[in-house]
Parts: structure tokens; C-alpha cells; sequence
């Protein structure tokens, strides 16, 4: 998928008043877009090159048992966000990054499968506007640890047979999101009181996205490198093809 220069953000730059501006970064989990004072930018776009690229994984399989898990090695990069802070508002970005594997086989019952992830350029079309200094932050997000489920009641905003709201299936209720606890995930509305259920914990949103957190949140993804894939294959964490790339297209006004 490609986006356009915004046709406002487009005329701006041709006659002069903005210019058109790019910010590259990657590797690290945490990158800051400067913005001088008296000037402000618009961040209308990002190329996203994912982490894990050039990395493998190898397990051996039993073929006759249904289901296998994913590696964890290899899960970690199966979700990764992108997340833009302007100082007023927050901007969280989520994707699935495809997992694929082949299998050699070894005899009838059994195989080695080999993971790696298919790492294709991601393009996403934004409208961010700012006057402050930007925080842009990368992580990998391996899981989220469900704490409460709760029957969704028909309401206003969730009517029976077009929502689950009396459909009486045990919906998610509030997804812990990092290991501390300190913010869980609650669906499907903040405040919950409408719908029949009170969250354990207080500090919560009703927008999924995850904290920094090396066990339910996100990790810096050069440092799960360093911290998996160091000890077993050289250098890995400095590899430019297993670090993510960032490329984010911005106007510039001043």
C-alpha cells in the first residue's frame, strides 16, 4: 500500500510555505523528531522496514501432534508497534508481521522447521500534527494476559443480535498488559459501569496498545536480539538486515 502527500500539505510545499521533510531511524526502541521553536510539522506518513528480517529459528517437530506453538524466539516479532507522542496526544500503531516456516523432514513422523519472518515494507498514511518535539517509539509485543471476562449486556451502544451485547458469550473484559499491572486493556467502553463489570485495576484504557515491559508489554527490538539471538549467531543485534528501519515523511512549516 502507498499514500499520498496530503492535497492541502501538497500545495503548502509547492508554493513555499511548508517543506517536505523526512525522519529516518531504527535499531534502538526510542527516537525523538525535533521540532525548533516557532515551528510546527505535520507527519502525514511512515514507511516501516520490521524487525527480525535475516533471522531464523530451528525446532524439531513431531508431524503427529496437533497443535505446536510458536517459538517465543520467533513470536516476539509477530506484533510490533509504532507509537507517535506530540506532547498532547498519543498515537499507537499495530502489526502483524508474518511468521512463515519451512519443513525439512527427517522420516515419516518427524521434520526440522525452520521460522523466519517475512519482513515486507509496511506503508501507513497519517494526519499527526505538532508544535513539540515528537517521541516515536518501536517495540515488539510477544503476548497480553487475560484477568477478567464478562457476558456483554444489550445496551445503546452494544444492541443484541448486530454486537455481542446479549449474546451471553464470555467476551475479554480487561487484558493485563504488563507485567506490573499497572494499566490493563478494558473493552469494551471506559467507564465499564453500563456494562456489568468493575475493572481489579483502576489505571486503565479502553485502547489497546502496550507499555514498555519485557514480559506482557513491548521490548527495545534491538535488545531482544541481543538478549536471544547474541549468544547463538554472531553480532546479530548489529545486523543492519535484522534491525527495523523507520522512514517517517513529514511537512515542515516555520
Amino acid at each position: 500500500m502507498a499514500f499520498t502527500i496530503p492535497s492541502q500539505i501538497e500545495r503548502d510545499i509547492i508554493s513555499g510555505k511548508a517543506v517536505y521533510k523526512t525522519f529516518q531511524t531504527g535499531y534502538g526502541g526510542q527516537s525523538v523528531l525535533r521540532v525548533d521553536p516557532n515551528a510546527y510539522v505535520i507527519i502525514f506518513g511512515y514507511d516501516f522496514s520490521p524487525a527480525g528480517n535475516g533471522l531464523s529459528y530451528s525446532s524439531d517437530i513431531d508431524l503427529t501432534q496437533r497443535p505446536w506453538a510458536l517459538p517465543s524466539q520467533m513470536a516476539w516479532f509477530g506484533t510490533q508497534q509504532i507509537a507517535f507522542y506530540n506532547q498532547q496526544d498519543f498515537f499507537p500503531f499495530i502489526h502483524n508481521i508474518p511468521i512463515v516456516f519451512s519443513d525439512n523432514q527427517t522420516d515419516p513422523q518427524f521434520a526440522i522447521r525452520t521460522f523466519s519472518t517475512n519482513c515486507e515494507p509496511i506503508c501507513r498514511q497519517l494526519y499527526i500534527p505538532s508544535d513539540k518535539n515528537v517521541g516515536i517509539s518501536v517495540g515488539l509485543a510477544l503476548q497480553g494476559r487475560q484477568i477478567q471476562t464478562n457476558a456483554t449486556p444489550s445496551t445503546g451502544n452494544t444492541p443484541f443480535a448486530i454486537t455481542y451485547g446479549g449474546s451471553g458469550q464470555a467476551n475479554n473484559a480487561e487484558l493485563e498488559l504488563n507485567l506490573a499491572g499497572t494499566r490493563n486493556f478494558v473493552q469494551p467502553q471506559i467507564p465499564t459501569n453500563e456494562y456489568g463489570f468493575t475493572p481489579i485495576n483502576d489505571n486503565n484504557s479502553d485502547e489497546l496498545y502496550w507499555f514498555p515491559d519485557t514480559t506482557y508489554g513491548v521490548i527495545d527490538p534491538m535488545l531482544h536480539i541481543q538478549n536471544v539471538w547474541d549468544p547463538f549467531v554472531d553480532d546479530a543485534s548489529n545486523l543492519a538486515i535484522s534491525n527495523y528501519k523507520l522512514c517517517v515523511h513529514y511537512a515542515l512549516y516555520s
